[in-house]
């Protein structure tokens, strides 16, 4: 597997660990200046400022733009799946279609 497909991956992966944390904080905070002041927002930006980084400087460089594509979708399964196991949400019906659905796609266009 080429290592920039692998690189692309995880930075996907990062940025939806990142969805999450945001949400966590979201959900614990009342309002105010300490919503947007907090170590979770804090670190979630940060997290994705390093990633568009990485994306802008490396990534976009040395990958066809119609494989970064199929790699972005991985976010629309990784987000769910992180929030069944880190917030403790339910996958309803539609959700694991759609997750289906994303994982048919990306094997058709590998094929």
């Amino acid at each position: 597997m080429n290592n920039y497909l692998l690189l692309a991956s995880c930075m996907v992966l990062i940025s939806s660990f990142t969805q999450i944390l945001l949400k966590k904080s979201a959900n614990e905070q009342s309002g105010g200046i300490r919503y947007f002041l907090n170590s979770k927002v804090i670190i979630g930006y940060i997290l994705f400022f390093i990633v568009t980084f990485i994306n802008s400087r490396i990534i976009y460089k040395n990958i066809n733009l119609s494989t970064i594509n199929i790699i972005e979708s991985f976010g629309y399964i990784f987000v769910p799946l992180l929030s069944w196991i880190l917030l403790k949400e339910k996958l309803n019906r539609k959700m694991l279609i759609g997750i289906g659905l994303i994982i048919l796609g990306i094997f058709v266009f590998v094929w």
